[in-house]
C-alpha cells in the first residue's frame, strides 16, 4: 500500500476550545451559594468552588481557593462573599471567577452552626462559641459581647442555631429558644419558642417556624407573648441612682425591674409612658434595667434626673 506524507502549513481557522478544563461540580459540593454576574459558588473541607458564569454545570478546578481551616458555610453580601470556617474567616471578592481574591480576617472565632450564617445585605453574621460574629468590608467584630456575657450566650445554644434575617433583625432559633438581635443593637431571648426550621416567603415576607418537630406557624402572628428583656449593665461608680425612670412601649402594662449590682432592688407595674419615680437613696456600682409581661412594641427604656430628659432624651 502506497504511503504519502502531508506538511500542515494551514492557519489554524478554529477558536480555541472554550470548554476546555470544564469540569463537573465535586461530589461532595454542598453550601451552594448565589452571586452576582451569574456565579454559583460551594465548598468542600478546605476547597471554595466557582462554577462559570452563567454555566452551573463547570466548575473549572483553576478557580479553586484554598482556606486554612475546614469551610462550614457561605453567605454572598454585594460583590463580596463571606467564608465561615472553623478557625477565622475569609472574605472573598470580585465580579469574575477568574479573579476572585480571599482575604482572612484577623479575629480566630470560627462558626459553630452553618444554618445560623446569615447575610444582612452589606455584610454577615454567624454564631461562634463567644458570640455573634458580625463580618463585612471593614471587617469583624463580636456583636454580642455588650450585651451579654459569653457564658450567657453558650447558654443559648449557638451550636444548634437556624437563623434569618428578616425586617432588620437577626433571628435565631434553637429546639429550646431562640435570640433577636435588632437593628438598634438590642438582644431579646425567646425563651421556650424553639424551633428546627425558618424560612421566610417571598411573596409575602413572613416568618414560618417549625416547632415541635413538624407543627408550622408565622412568627409574631398571635397574641404577645409573656417576655423578659434586661439591659447591658452601666457603671454609675459607686454613686446614687437617678431618681426617675420611664418605659416607652406600645401596650401596657409591663413589669419594670431595677438591678443594681446584679440585684433586684425595685420591681412595679408600668401602666403608661409617664416618667415615675424610683425608691431615693438607692446605690451601687452597676445598674441594670429589666422589662417582662406580653410586652409590644418597647421602644425605649431608662432612668434620669428630668423629666424633660427622658421625655425627649
Amino acid at each position: 500500500m502506497a504511503a504519502d506524507t502531508f506538511v500542515d502549513r494551514l492557519e489554524q481557522a478554529n477558536e480555541a476550545l472554550a470548554t476546555k478544563g470544564f469540569l463537573p461540580p465535586p461530589p461532595d459540593l454542598q453550601g451552594l451559594t448565589a452571586m452576582p454576574n451569574g456565579i454559583l459558588a460551594g465548598f468542600s473541607g478546605h476547597h471554595l468552588y466557582f462554577c462559570e458564569p452563567y454555566l452551573p454545570y463547570a466548575w473549572p478546578d483553576k478557580y479553586r481557593l484554598t482556606s486554612d481551616y475546614p469551610i462550614v458555610g457561605l453567605a454572598a453580601f454585594g460583590q463580596s462573599l463571606l467564608v465561615a470556617t472553623t478557625g477565622h474567616p475569609y472574605i472573598v471578592t470580585g465580579i469574575d471567577p477568574a479573579s476572585m481574591s480571599m482575604d482572612g480576617l484577623p479575629s480566630l472565632l470560627g462558626c459553630v452552626a452553618k444554618r445560623s450564617i446569615v447575610s444582612t445585605g452589606d455584610g454577615a453574621l454567624y454564631a461562634s462559641a463567644s458570640g455573634l460574629q458580625g463580618v463585612g468590608m471593614a471587617g469583624s467584630r463580636l456583636l454580642s459581647n455588650e450585651a451579654m456575657r459569653t457564658e450567657h450566650w453558650q447558654a443559648l445554644d449557638p451550636a444548634n442555631m437556624t437563623a434569618v434575617w428578616h425586617e432588620g433583625r437577626y433571628i435565631a432559633f434553637t429546639p429550646n429558644g431562640g435570640v433577636i438581635l435588632d437593628n438598634a443593637g438590642r438582644f431579646t431571648t425567646l425563651a421556650g419558642l424553639g424551633a428546627s426550621a425558618a424560612y421566610i416567603d417571598p411573596l409575602n415576607g413572613a416568618l414560618y417556624i417549625v416547632t415541635g418537630g413538624r407543627c408550622l406557624q408565622r412568627f409574631e402572628a398571635g397574641a404577645p407573648l409573656s417576655l423578659r428583656w434586661r439591659s447591658k449593665q452601666f457603671s454609675i461608680g459607686a454613686g446614687f441612682v437617678p431618681p426617675l425612670a420611664r418605659v416607652n412601649a406600645r401596650t401596657y402594662p409591663i413589669t419594670f425591674t431595677l438591678l443594681i449590682d446584679e440585684v433586684v432592688r425595685h420591681t412595679r407595674q408600668v401602666t403608661s409612658a409617664e416618667p415615675f419615680r424610683l425608691p431615693a437613696a438607692l446605690r451601687g456600682e452597676v445598674l441594670a434595667l429589666e422589662v417582662s409581661g406580653a410586652v409590644s412594641g418597647l421602644k425605649s427604656m431608662g432612668v434620669g434626673y428630668a423629666v424633660k430628659e427622658l421625655v425627649h432624651g
